[in-house]
């Protein structure tokens, strides 16, 4: 199964990228002001069901936040 996941990983990694530079631009309030959060959300909902089946650590965008991709 870790084939779905290096599937999903270079959309999730761009995804974050684009949410990151747009968290740190300090234009938004909140996390869902941001016009990537959707997008990435639910990429993020979609891997952790791989992650998790794999037994792997869940992604998160507070994670994402604090700690970079």
């Amino acid at each position: 199964m870790d084939h779905v996941w290096n599937a999903i990983q270079p959309f999730y990694e761009v995804e974050a990228s684009i949410f990151l530079e747009e968290w740190r631009s300090d234009e938004y309030k909140k996390w869902s002001d941001c016009p990537s959060y959707e997008s990435l959300k639910t990429i993020i909902k979609a891997a952790n069901v791989i992650r998790n089946y794999l037994g792997w650590s869940k992604l998160s965008i507070r994670n994402l936040t604090q700690y970079g991709i």
